[in-house]
């Protein structure tokens, strides 16, 4: 995490790193956090986390394209 601090990562852009990570690589994931000195539970919340954050990303984008479309351009839908 210190590495990813001085890069200029700071929390949310490390979430995000997570979850693409998790949805490129899900396996690749888990033995990189394995590989880091994370074990057990702390990889198990981090990947829920990850899978979680990527699957509301993708509700929320489909839910806020839609709304939007309807909202500014009402004869599309």
């Amino acid at each position: 995490m210190e590495m990813l601090r001085v890069a200029g990562m700071d929390d949310v852009v490390v979430h995000r790193w997570h979850v693409e990570f998790e949805r490129r690589a899900p396996e690749g994931h888990q033995n990189f956090l394995v590989f880091l000195g994370i074990t057990g539970r702390r990889v198990v919340k981090i990947r829920a986390r990850s899978w979680l954050g990527w699957l509301l990303s993708r509700y929320f984008c489909r839910y806020w394209m839609t709304a939007s479309v309807r909202l500014w351009m009402p004869s599309l839908v």
